[in-house]
């Protein structure tokens, strides 16, 4: 993996310390932002970590019901959904997990609202019958980048009357409307409190300048190689290659020091 040369020895026994893996989801474990498909090296890298016993948390943006699913058959210790907002630790046997709900307000109206009044540029995430509290547009004028988008959902929110309720995000995949004061930061601390974890235990790894919120309290920072500009400038580590390979790559190599220092 990438790092300078004078930092590679300082990183690589900061990865030896670490814990567990905080990871986003889309982009990051898939073989690529425009799809949903998990490489087998992904699953292999994930082997792994459970045999050198390293944790691996999911913190997404997703629906809570689809990033607990993907935790419990993979093999995850934790979820952070819907950017920080419901949380819970998955314990060994336990079939129903105890959820935290660290979100108390659900603007439900306001996607509705955007995707009402801007019908050409957005439309309502099929997820958003499973969500709570943040809640996802799909964009549909490709010709907006990143900023053009937020802005043009800020503008009519100012207008309405309802911009201090929620924050306006572009991941890379759609627009989230979240409730002031959540964040993929909150909810993992609040995961790792309940574990007795601290964020410098961490490695957290992502694709998305979203993925900063979290990543940087982290004790090691990463992204995978074709992640956001944004976020690769920020991070001490850019893997070798991209999305879940990436991701399997930072795997490996924290397997691999873990149990090195065993042998030690």
């Amino acid at each position: 993996m990438n790092a300078d040369a004078g930092r590679g020895m300082m990183m690589l026994e900061k990865i030896k310390r670490a814990k567990a893996i905080a990871s986003d989801v889309d982009g990051t474990i898939t073989i690529d932002r425009n799809s949903y498909y998990i490489p087998p090296e992904v699953i292999e890298g994930m082997t792994l970590l459970r045999k050198a016993g390293i944790k691996l948390f999911f913190v997404s943006a997703n629906a809570f019901p689809i990033v607990y699913g993907l935790a419990r058959y993979l093999g995850g210790d934790g979820v952070v959904a819907e950017n920080g907002c419901i949380v819970t630790a998955l314990e060994a046997g336990i079939k129903r997990p105890t959820v935290a709900e660290l979100c108390s307000e659900s603007h439900r109206e306001i996607p509705k609202l955007i995707a009402e009044k801007m019908p050409d540029k957005f439309r309502e995430s099929w997820q958003n019958d499973f969500r709570k509290y943040d809640f996802a547009l799909e964009v549909l004028d490709k010709s907006m980048d990143a900023k053009q988008i937020i802005k043009s959902i800020k503008d009519l929110l100012e207008r309405v009357g309802v911009n201090d309720k929620v924050e306006v995000n572009f991941s890379g995949y759609a627009v989230h409307i979240t409730p002031k004061g959540a964040g993929k930061l909150r909810g993992l601390k609040y995961l790792l409190s309940s574990l007795n974890m601290g964020m410098e235990e961490i490695v957290g790894i992502g694709d998305s300048y979203m993925d900063w919120d979290f990543i940087r309290e982290a004790g090691v920072k990463v992204a995978v190689a074709n992640a956001d500009l944004e976020l690769k400038k920020r991070v001490e580590i850019i893997t070798d290659f991209d999305s879940g390979y990436g991701f399997a790559q930072l795997c490996k190599t924290m397997a691999e020091a873990k149990l090195l220092e065993k042998e030690d």
